[in-house]
């Protein structure tokens, strides 16, 4: 564990994760050496490893919240997504604002992820909203739950409002052509060719 760690902090991240699970399978109860390992993996973008290790580490530590965060997130990018969604529903249940690393609207973001991956969009725009009303300033759930909207066809003026508060911040040229997109189907077609 010390190895991995040095090699942490002198940025060698591939080796780093080698020693530290070679660590774990001396002894794997040491939750801070599960964290590094499944942070690593996550950052590496190792997915099928982050899938079976925090299965693992669930098999320990089953009321980390964390620990279902990762689970969920892999499960969302390898297409499982029932079990992604008992993953973030799992993590959410043992999620507490002074305990986590992760806020809860990043659980709600991933399980929206999810019921997108099953094609349950209504759900997921649900979901955003209810992200949306604890972080009404998150870009990254306005553009989602923009996009969301745009694709149904539903709620369009909400749309155009939220992404309104974002073009204050972002006037990148694919926010405001969405937009445009969003005013044209509300057939506001002079609005929309003026941006």
């Amino acid at each position: 564990a010390l190895k991995g760690t040095f090699l942490l902090g002198e940025k060698k991240m591939e080796a780093s994760l080698m020693a530290l699970k070679k660590s774990l399978e001396l002894d794997p109860s040491p939750f801070y050496i599960w964290n590094e390992v499944l942070k690593l993996e996550s950052l590496l973008n190792k997915k099928e490893l982050l899938f079976n290790d925090s299965q693992k580490a669930l098999e320990f530590f089953p009321s980390i919240s964390m620990i279902w965060f990762f689970n969920g997130k892999a499960a969302n990018q390898l297409n499982k997504f029932d079990h992604a969604i008992e993953s973030f529903e799992n993590g959410i249940s043992y999620h507490t604002n002074d305990s986590s690393e992760i806020a809860i609207y990043e659980y709600k973001f991933q399980l929206a992820e999810a019921y997108i991956g099953k094609k349950e969009l209504i759900l997921a725009t649900e979901i955003l909203k209810d992200a949306l009303e604890a972080n009404p300033n998150n870009s990254k759930l306005i553009l989602k739950q923009v996009l969301l909207l745009a694709f149904l066809k539903k709620d369009l003026e909400l749309a155009i409002n939220l992404l309104d508060k974002v073009i204050t911040e972002n006037k990148s040229c694919a926010i405001i052509r969405l937009k445009g997109y969003i005013l044209f189907q509300q057939k506001k077609y002079n609005a929309s060719i003026e941006l």
